[in-house]
């Protein structure tokens, strides 16, 4: 078996690890999340299914085309890229929403402690209400800027009011 083999089954085994592993890292991130305070869908499930379906037919696709070592690695390297992405939005569409400690939604986890700055509710309050946000950004301590996507405005601004509520008492 060479090296184009190895890499691709061994790719294969972890892509199917991340997606098996999902449900675990979501149960652990909702113990560290505590209550659900507002609910919001995030994101479209059709994108997050069709990135991962990629992923494996990026795979796929090296059996048909050989592109050299270093082509073979960055296939490998973007389809468990894809699995990791694709997976983590997919199984945390659900509990997306504002929690106790932290925001979850768009595949990402963000502590209220990780916040610096929300950027929407320094605008004056006659701003804020013209305006219609589906989304927002969030400045953090340590990742830089997160972007939260919401469905609707009114789930967005739930989740901004009651995130409003509980940074003014941290």
């Amino acid at each position: 078996m060479g090296f184009r083999e190895i890499a691709v089954l061994s790719s294969f085994f972890i892509c199917l690890v991340i997606v098996a592993t999902s449900p675990l890292r979501i149960r652990f991130i909702l113990k560290k999340a505590g209550k659900r305070l507002v609910s919001a869908k995030m994101g479209n499930a059709l994108i997050q299914v069709l990135v991962l379906v990629f992923s494996f037919l990026i795979l796929l696709l090296m059996k048909f085309r050989e592109l050299g070592a270093a082509g073979d690695v960055v296939l490998c390297l973007v389809a468990i890229l894809g699995s990791a992405i694709g997976s983590e939005e997919l199984f945390m569409r659900n509990v997306s929403g504002l929690y106790e400690k932290g925001i979850i939604g768009n595949g990402h986890y963000l502590p209220l402690s990780e916040i610096f700055r929300v950027p929407f509710l320094t605008l004056e309050k006659e701003e804020q209400d013209r305006l219609e946000p589906t989304e927002f950004r969030v400045i953090t301590v340590k990742k830089g800027n997160v972007t939260f996507r919401f469905l609707s405005t009114e789930e967005c601004r739930a989740v901004l009011e009651k995130l409003e509520e509980m940074l003014a008492i941290l």
